[in-house]
């Protein structure tokens, strides 16, 4: 018996909430510069038409037509196609090198 089957379908949350969401989420992790640039590029990635806006249909149209797409995507990319050591990748992000001046930059 296959249980997976059984799970209801993940829904994708409206654009709007998921970037309000991202902007809540770093607000104490940034600098206000830091936020207010952030929130810039955010609105500009959001407004109608934009590439936020063609993102979200592709979701959503994966969504509707495929009942495995998170699978999908969270699986075959990054261990299937990532070469690189796991070390320095994950599902969910790829981070770049960075150097630190002491305990307080981490």
């Amino acid at each position: 018996m296959n249980l997976i089957s059984q799970l209801p379908q993940l829904v994708v949350p409206p654009l709007h909430q998921s970037l309000r969401r991202y902007l809540l989420s770093i607000a104490p992790l940034v600098t206000r510069e830091e936020f207010d640039a952030t929130r810039k590029v955010t609105l500009d990635f959001a407004r109608p038409g934009g590439v936020g806006e063609h993102l979200q249909k592709t979701v959503e149209h994966n969504m509707l037509n495929d009942d495995k797409w998170v699978n999908k995507r969270l699986w075959h990319i990054p261990f299937l196609e990532d070469r690189r050591p796991y070390l320095f990748s994950s599902a969910g992000a790829v981070c770049p090198s960075q150097s630190f001046r002491g305990h307080v930059d981490r």
